[in-house]
């Protein structure tokens, strides 16, 4: 390697000029020197009489960059089970499953549909799913957000008080702001028009966005039911077939926790 010059110009801006450098040592983005650089490597800009300083400034950030990013998207996201990841692959295929888990694939690798409606009863596998597509949209870089409905509602209501500790706009932004939104249970829990209001928003949102902001939901409601609590325009997204925004598929299969009433094993949810 040649190191002549490395003593009066700083290294990150000569890495272009030494050619013997293979190309996987040197980070595409920044120009510095990627942290799997062999050792040895380092140990000569130290025997040129570099600080351990200035070896640090030419090492290239942008991994730890990104691992840092990733950590905020996950924590950001709010996914139900951070101990016990759910993911496709611990998801338990069986009958009356795998319609939805093709769909859930289909939606989480895009560009597919703008809405994804997972229904099916308690326990068959509809929050694995959900999220399973937000930890694949994480993987992806994409920004996510799991939101209970019953507990969003309740921060919806809570907002509209004097002593509220979060706005209504704070509330909404946390749930507009993602590419990816996952909405769980929604229709449990009571409903005012108020907060039908925002709901329906939210819905109408995603539903107008395309591909760019998308919503997969979970419930244990029909058309008709969902119609009587949450409004006619709600279903009218939800159950939309002629648009191709959205695809609607039921989980016909029995409750996983009724099949082990032991324990509950990681990987496995409602």
């Amino acid at each position: 390697m040649n190191l002549d010059r490395m003593g009066v110009a700083p290294f990150k801006s000569l890495l272009r000029d030494i050619m013997v450098l293979p190309e996987e040592w040197v980070c595409e983005t920044c120009g510095a020197l990627r942290n799997e650089t062999p050792a040895g490597v380092f140990e000569s800009l130290w025997a040129e009489g570099f600080t351990a300083q200035r070896i640090e400034d030419v090492q290239c950030e942008c991994g730890a960059q990104a691992a840092a990013k990733q950590r905020g998207l996950l924590f950001d996201a709010g996914l139900p089970h951070p101990k016990a990841p759910e993911t496709f692959e611990t998801f338990q295929p069986r009958e009356g499953a795998e319609p939805a888990l093709q769909a859930a694939l289909r939606f989480a690798h895009g560009p597919g549909t703008s809405v994804l409606v997972l229904m099916g009863a308690p326990g068959s596998g509809k929050t694995h799913l959900l999220e399973a597509i937000g930890r694949e949209a994480l993987r992806r870089s994409e920004s996510v957000r799991y939101e209970y409905a019953p507990v969003l509602l309740d921060d919806l209501r809570a907002s509209y008080s004097d002593d509220a500790q979060d706005s209504t706009n704070a509330v909404m932004d946390r749930v507009n702001r993602p590419r990816v939104l996952l909405l769980d249970d929604i229709g449990v829990g009571a409903a005012s028009q108020w907060v039908q209001e925002r709901l329906t928003r939210i819905i109408d949102d995603r539903y107008r966005s395309g591909t760019s902001w998308r919503l997969a939901v979970a419930m244990n409601m029909t058309r008709a039911e969902t119609e009587a609590k949450l409004g006619s325009r709600i279903a009218s997204r939800l159950w939309d077939v002629e648009s191709g925004r959205v695809e609607t598929v039921a989980l016909t299969c029995a409750d996983y926790r009724a099949q082990r009433p032991t324990a509950r094993l990681p990987g496995m949810g409602d």
